[in-house]
C-alpha cells in the first residue's frame, strides 16, 4: 500500500521536479526531463468487484476472544461443563447391551452364548457416555474351608462321614480308636470296589467281616499292636489328601448318635499332609493360621501350649471334656477364674469326682457340671474367647503323654462358628447338673445317660 505522505515528502526534497505534467498527452510538444522516460498507460477496464459493500468487517476469532488459561484443571472443568449440557438418553432396559443399542444405533454389541459376558464392542467410553454401570457377576461362593459338625446343630454325623467317603477319587486314610458303624463300613467297601485305596489304622474294629475287607487288596487294615497303655486314640479321616475330618467322635453308632461329640471338616492339603506324616505344625486355612498337634509317646507335650492360651483369656472359657485331670491345666483355669475370666466346665459323669476333688483342693469356686441326660459328654473341646481347641485327647496324663492323639487349634472364630459352638454348649448344659458334694459319688448307668438308649459295649465306653 502506498504511503499518503510520499508526494509531499518528495517535493520537499526535489522542488524542481514537475509532477503535474502528463507526459503521455504532451509527448509531441514537450520532452521529459533528462533521465526520465514517459510512461505509456494502456487503457483497460478491471472486472467488477464481487465483494458485498454492506458486509460486516471480518475480525479473526483469536482477536474476538481473549486467550484462556489452558491448565489441566481448566480443561477438565471445561469438558465437564460441555458434557453436562449434553442430553444423554436413559436406557429403558437394565441390560448393558440393550441400553447401548437403544441410545446409540451405531453401537451394535455382539451376542454371545454366555449371557453374563458383556459385549466387547460396548467399550468403556460407550458405557460412560450412556451412564450405565455393568452389573458385577457374583462368583459362586466356595464351600466353607472349616465346618463345625455336631448333632446338637442338626448335623447327621454318620451321613457327613459317609458323604466325605463317597467323594473320594483316589485314596482314604483313617486313624480311629473304634470303628463299628455299618453305614461307614458299607461306604468304605463301596469305594474299594471302585478302585479307591482304603487304609485304616485302628484300635478296635467290628462288623467288618461281612464286607470282606480281608480279601480286598485295596483295603489295608493295620491294628494297633502296642500295649494297652498306648492307645491309637485318634479320630480322623483323610480324603484324597485334600479333605480331613477330625474331632472327638469314634465311628460307632452310639458315639455319632447318642453322645455329645464335635467333628471338624477341613479343606486343606497342608493339614492333610501334617496328619498323614504324624507331624505337628501350622497350616494356613483361608486367612487363619490354624495349628495341628500330633501327640504320641516321647512326642511333643501340648500342655504348655494349652496353658498359654488359658493365661491369655480375657472374657470366657468354656470347657466340655470327657476326662479332665491334668493338674497344671486345672491350676491355669483357677488362675483365670480368679482374675475375672468367666470359667465354665462340663465333664462326663465317668470321672467327675477326680475333677471335683482337684478344684476343691485349690479352694476354687469354679462351677462344674456333669452331663446327666445328654449321653456321654465325650466332647473334648475348649472355647477360649474366639479360639477353639478340639481333638481326640482327653486332658489327662494318659491323654497327653501315652496315647496317640491329636489336637486342632482354630483361632479367630467367626460369629457363625461361635453360634454353632454355643448351641452345642447350651444344649449340653441344659441336660447337665451342678456337681455337689452330695451327688458327686452317685453312679449313673450309660443307659440312663443316653436318651435313645442305644446299645453299647465296653469298648464303646472307654473312648
Amino acid at each position: 500500500m502506498c504511503n499518503p505522505n510520499f508526494w509531499s515528502s518528495l517535493l520537499n526534497h526535489c522542488p524542481d521536479l514537475d509532477i503535474y505534467t502528463d507526459w503521455s498527452q504532451k509527448a509531441e510538444t514537450a520532452s521529459a526531463p533528462s533521465g526520465i522516460q514517459p510512461i505509456q498507460q494502456e487503457s483497460h477496464q478491471s472486472p467488477p468487484s464481487t465483494l458485498n459493500p454492506e458486509a460486516k468487517e471480518f475480525i479473526p476469532s483469536f482477536l474476538r476472544n481473549p486467550p484462556q488459561n489452558r491448565t489441566p484443571e481448566a480443561s477438565l472443568q471445561c469438558q465437564r461443563e460441555r458434557f453436562s449440557k449434553l442430553e444423554i438418553p436413559k436406557p429403558l432396559s437394565s441390560s448393558v447391551e440393550e441400553a447401548a443399542a437403544t441410545a446409540n444405533p451405531v453401537v451394535r454389541p455382539k451376542h454371545y452364548k454366555n449371557p453374563l459376558r458383556v459385549a466387547e464392542s460396548t467399550s468403556l467410553c460407550s458405557l460412560r457416555t450412556l451412564n450405565v454401570r455393568p452389573k458385577k457377576t457374583l462368583e459362586p461362593t466356595p464351600p466353607d474351608l472349616i465346618q463345625i459338625l455336631a448333632k446338637e446343630c442338626g448335623h447327621n454325623l454318620t451321613e457327613e462321614i459317609c458323604n466325605a467317603i463317597r467323594s473320594a477319587k483316589s485314596n482314604i486314610r483313617i486313624k480311629i480308636y473304634n470303628l463299628s458303624s455299618e453305614a461307614i463300613l458299607q461306604a468304605l467297601a463301596q469305594k474299594a470296589s471302585e478302585e479307591v485305596s482304603v487304609w485304616i489304622h485302628y484300635q478296635v474294629i467290628k462288623n467288618h467281616e461281612k464286607f470282606n475287607f480281608d480279601k480286598n487288596p485295596l483295603v489295608s487294615l493295620y491294628p494297633n499292636t502296642k500295649t494297652h497303655t498306648n492307645l491309637q486314640h485318634k479320630k480322623e479321616i483323610i480324603i484324597d489328601e485334600k479333605m480331613a475330618i477330625l474331632g472327638t467322635a469314634n465311628f460307632t453308632q452310639g458315639a455319632l448318635v447318642g453322645d455329645v461329640n464335635c467333628l471338624i471338616k477341613v479343606l486343606s492339603p497342608q493339614l492333610c499332609y501334617l496328619m498323614k506324616q504324624n507331624r505337628s505344625g501350622d497350616c494356613l486355612i483361608g486367612r487363619r493360621h490354624c495349628r495341628y498337634l500330633s501327640l504320641y509317646r516321647s512326642g511333643p507335650d501340648a500342655v504348655p501350649e494349652i496353658i498359654q492360651h488359658i493365661d491369655k483369656a480375657k472374657h470366657t472359657i468354656r470347657l466340655a471334656m470327657f476326662i479332665l485331670s491334668q493338674q497344671d491345666i486345672i491350676r491355669a483355669l483357677d488362675r483365670a477364674h480368679r482374675r475375672g475370666v468367666k470359667v465354665e466346665i462340663i465333664v462326663d459323669t465317668h470321672q467327675r469326682k477326680t475333677t471335683f476333688d482337684m478344684l476343691k483342693n485349690l479352694h476354687s469356686d469354679i462351677k462344674i457340671f456333669e452331663g446327666t441326660s445328654c449321653g456321654r459328654v465325650h466332647c473334648k473341646m475348649c472355647i477360649i474367647d474366639s479360639t477353639l481347641i478340639v481333638g481326640s485327647a482327653n486332658w489327662s496324663k494318659k491323654g497327653f503323654l501315652h496315647n496317640t492323639e491329636n489336637l486342632f487349634i482354630i483361632p479367630q472364630l467367626s460369629s457363625q462358628e461361635l453360634a454353632l459352638l454355643s448351641r452345642i454348649w447350651d444344649q449340653t448344659l441344659a441336660h447337665s447338673e451342678p456337681i455337689t458334694p452330695e451327688n458327686v459319688t452317685i453312679k449313673r448307668s450309660l443307659a440312663s445317660l443316653r436318651p435313645l438308649h442305644l446299645p453299647t459295649s465296653f469298648s464303646d465306653t472307654e473312648d
